[in-house]
């Protein structure tokens, strides 16, 4: 508990004073080192990439930033380049002709293209949707965060029933907990910062980030439980590596920019 709390000042230490400074960069450049070490991570949890020679290992870490820089003029509001799409498959996938006898055939390039394109939007989402309104983002994190302690919290005080397999760890009633708390946090904030013309949209909405942050929480823990792994690395202390703290809200964020489109 004591490395987890430690790693949590550290965490904090990191982002709050992202949303003080005004300038954006600052954000930008920790966004690009965060998706940086969480490719890397995702490379060397999986079997099939990581004994991939070291300079595709180099270039797709590279690919992360670089599609954030492809769509450095664009905006939360506008959509990706496609340009960052199209660069990063040729980049990785070309390769393989040459390297498919050391390590790095087309089964490797494929799931080297789908987890760059994974972390470089990710990693473009959070910067774009810094810059558009950093309080969302915010608003997001609240919800993770506070799903994330209250789960833990919860499975470890009154948790009895195990939710899934695959995280064994998980208890039904952390789950429950977890969201409560986290809807709770997000809606309370999200009442007193931003604009809430429907509250009961705006409650269903927070409650639905939380229950997909816990399912982002799962495909992660799949992930390392099919390459038979505690962690994704030692990064954090008491957390894990990137990959462990970014699981959830990473689909929190991807389900964000589904609902944008549509409200």
């Amino acid at each position: 508990m004591k490395k987890r709390i430690i790693g949590g000042a550290i965490i904090c230490a990191l982002i709050i004073p992202c949303f003080i400074i005004k300038t954006p960069i600052v954000f930008d450049i920790l966004a690009c080192i965060v998706g940086v070490l969480a490719m890397y991570e995702l490379i060397n949890a999986n079997k099939h990439l990581n004994k991939m020679p070291n300079m595709l290992k180099a270039l797709s870490l590279i690919c992360v930033p670089l599609m954030a820089f492809l769509n450095l003029n664009g905006s939360f509001y506008m959509g990706i380049e496609l340009l960052s799409l199209v660069i990063p498959i040729l980049l990785l996938w070309l390769p393989s002709l040459i390297l498919h006898k050391k390590g790095y055939g087309s089964t490797e390039a494929f799931i080297t293209i789908m987890t760059g394109l994974l972390i470089g939007i990710i990693t473009y989402g959070f910067i774009t949707l810094f810059t558009a309104n950093r309080w969302v983002l915010l608003y997001l994190i609240i919800i993770q965060v506070g799903t994330d302690v209250f789960a833990y919290l919860g499975g470890k005080v009154l948790g009895k029933h195990k939710f899934s397999k695959i995280s064994p760890n998980k208890t039904i009633e952390g789950c429950v907990i977890g969201s409560v708390f986290g809807t709770a946090l997000g809606f309370i904030y999200f009442l007193k910062v931003l604009q809430a013309p429907n509250l009961v949209l705006i409650l269903f909405v927070t409650l639905l980030f939380s229950v997909i942050g816990q399912a982002g929480d799962l495909l992660f823990s799949l992930i390392k439980r099919e390459n038979d792994i505690k962690d994704f690395s030692h990064i954090i202390p008491g957390h894990g590596g990137i990959c462990d703290r970014l699981d959830s809200l990473s689909l929190i964020l991807l389900l964000y920019i589904i609902i944008f489109r549509f409200l």
